[in-house]
């Protein structure tokens, strides 16, 4: 239903579904569960993890470890985009 949700509307997807967390990283909220997920370009959600829900703030460590995540991934779409440029030239 989240992902759902998420493929439906992309960046339209607004509270009380999805939540910014700043640095191009959003949350997908459900009753328990939480999906972190950001966007590439092209309108592209990548997910970088998730967890169940069991207390009411989001662990310092699990925001970090998805902030790295994103970031790991937009550095190979990069790496990726880069690739392909050379190869046409």
């Amino acid at each position: 239903m989240l992902t759902g949700a998420l493929r439906a509307l992309g960046s339209q997807l607004r509270e009380p579904r999805s939540k910014s967390l700043e640095d191009g990283l959003f949350e997908l909220r459900g009753t328990r569960v939480r999906i972190y997920y950001g966007f590439l370009p092209g309108r592209r959600a990548v997910l970088v993890g998730g967890y169940v829900k069991k207390r009411t703030d989001t662990p310092v460590d699990v925001l970090r470890l998805m902030r790295a995540r994103l970031k790991e991934v937009e550095d190979e779409h990069k790496k990726s985009r880069a690739r392909v440029a050379r190869q046409k030239s």
